[in-house]
């Protein structure tokens, strides 16, 4: 079942250039792109969850990102 939540997540990590199908599935693929950002921006701890602290991490990567309207 595909989670709201998770396809934000995915969104986000799609946006700053990592390679995910936006599914809403917190599958293989996923873990391993936050255990990536993980490693890029938290490196006390590695796990792939995505728990409060990687959250914000997405959230502060989001606010740099450019928004685009297409009309």
């Amino acid at each position: 079942a595909a989670d709201v939540a998770v396809a934000d997540y995915q969104k986000v990590l799609t946006d700053i250039g990592y390679g995910l199908d936006i599914s809403g599935a917190y599958d293989n693929r996923t873990r391993i792109v936050f255990e990536a950002v993980q490693r890029r921006y938290r490196r006390k701890l590695v796990n792939g969850i995505a728990d409060a602290g990687t959250i914000d991490i997405l959230r502060r990567l989001k606010s740099t990102l450019p928004n685009v309207s297409v009309s």
